[in-house]
C-alpha cells in the first residue's frame, strides 16, 4: 500500500515538472526526510534513486565536492530551510545558476528550481544541466556582437563607420557637459578622388581610399578612425594620441606634403580641441577642425596646380 502511494505521488510530481530535470528532490518541510529522483530524458518517467534524512545537511556536506568553490557559499545560502520558506511565501519558484564539477574536475553549468508541493508539505527541487544552453546563448551573444561590430564598420576600409561616430558623439557629448576628459577631433578628407574615379574608374578609387584611411589610421593608430562619408574621415583623440596631437598632426601634414611631391594619397585635415567653457557640443569642435580641413583642401588644390 505504502508502495503505491508512493508511485501515485511520483506520478504526480511527473505531470506538474518538465522532462529536462536531470534530478528532483521531494523534500519534507518538517523534518526534511528527503527522496531523489531521476528521471529519463524521452519519457519523464522517474526512478527512485536513494532516499535519506535531513536533506540540507547532505546537500552541504556534499558541497565542496560537487559545486565550483566561487559559487558553493552561495548555494549554501541559497538551500537553507528557512530561506526557503521565507523566500516561496511571495514567490511561486526560486531559481539559482551555478556551476557544479563534474567528470574529474570539468565545469557544468546548473539551475536549480524550488517549488512546493500542491499542499505546502514539500519542497520539490529540480536540478537541470544547463551546459547547452549557455552554449547557445554564447552562441548568440557571439553573434549579436559580431552584428553590431559588422554594422559599424565601414565594409572598404574596415575602420568604423558614420553610425559608429554618431555613438561615439553621444558619448563625447556626456564629457562635454561634465567638463570631463579632454578630447580632439581630426577631421580628413581626401584630395582627388572625384578625379580618380572619372579617369582610372571606380576599382582604382576605392585602392585610394584605402591608402588615404591607412595613412591615417598609421599616425594616429592608438585613436579610432571614423569614415564619415565617401571621402571624409573622423578621428577622436583621447589619451596618448591627445597629448601627442600637434606631433601627430604635423607628422600626418608632413606626409602629404611629400606625397604631393612623390605621388601617393594627398589628404587635407584640420584638428581642433575641445574647449571647456566655451564648447556646449561636440559639433562645436568638429566644425573648427572641418573648416580648418577646408582651408587646407584649398591650399593644397593650389600647391597640386602650381606643380
Amino acid at each position: 500500500m505504502e508502495d503505491q502511494k508512493k508511485r501515485v505521488t511520483y506520478t504526480q510530481i511527473a505531470e506538474r515538472l518538465a522532462d529536462h530535470y536531470d534530478f528532483i528532490y521531494y523534500i519534507d518541510c518538517e523534518n526534511s526526510n528527503y527522496t531523489e529522483l531521476s528521471t529519463k530524458q524521452l519519457s519523464g518517467e522517474l526512478k527512485v534513486q536513494t532516499e535519506g534524512q535531513d536533506f540540507f545537511t547532505a546537500a552541504w556536506n556534499n558541497a565542496e565536492r560537487l559545486i565550483y568553490p566561487e559559487d558553493r557559499e552561495r548555494i549554501r545560502l541559497f538551500l537553507n530551510r528557512d530561506n526557503l520558506i521565507s523566500r516561496l511565501e511571495s514567490r511561486r519558484q526560486l531559481t539559482e545558476d551555478y556551476r557544479m564539477v563534474v567528470d574529474g574536475g570539468k565545469t557544468q553549468y546548473t539551475r536549480m528550481s524550488v517549488t512546493y508541493s500542491s499542499d505546502h508539505s514539500h519542497f520539490i527541487i529540480c536540478v537541470e544541466n544547463r551546459e547547452e544552453d549557455v552554449r547557445r546563448e554564447k552562441e548568440q551573444l557571439e553573434a549579436l556582437s559580431l552584428a553590431n561590430a559588422l554594422a559599424r564598420r565601414d565594409e572598404l576600409t574596415h575602420t568604423k563607420n558614420k553610425t559608429a561616430y554618431h555613438e561615439m558623439e553621444k558619448e563625447l557629448q556626456k564629457q562635454v557637459k561634465a567638463g570631463g576628459e579632454p578630447f580632439g577631433i581630426v577631421v580628413c578628407d581626401i584630395n582627388g578622388l572625384k578625379t580618380i574615379n572619372d579617369t582610372e574608374g571606380h576599382r582604382a578609387g576605392d585602392d585610394y581610399i584605402k591608402a588615404a584611411c591607412m595613412l591615417v589610421c598609421r599616425i594616429f593608430h592608438h585613436s579610432p578612425v571614423f569614415r564619415i562619408g565617401g571621402d571624409e574621415f573622423a578621428v577622436v583623440l583621447r589619451g596618448h594620441d591627445f597629448e601627442h596631437r600637434e606631433g601627430l598632426f604635423a607628422g600626418l601634414r608632413e606626409q602629404v606634403e611629400q606625397n604631393l611631391r612623390d605621388g601617393g594619397p594627398v589628404v587635407a585635415s584640420g584638428l581642433a580641441v575641445f574647449r571647456p567653457g566655451e564648447d556646449s557640443s561636440v559639433e562645436e569642435v568638429f566644425n573648427r577642425a572641418d573648416s580648418q580641413m577646408y582651408e587646407e583642401k584649398t591650399r593644397l588644390k593650389a600647391v597640386k596646380q602650381g606643380q
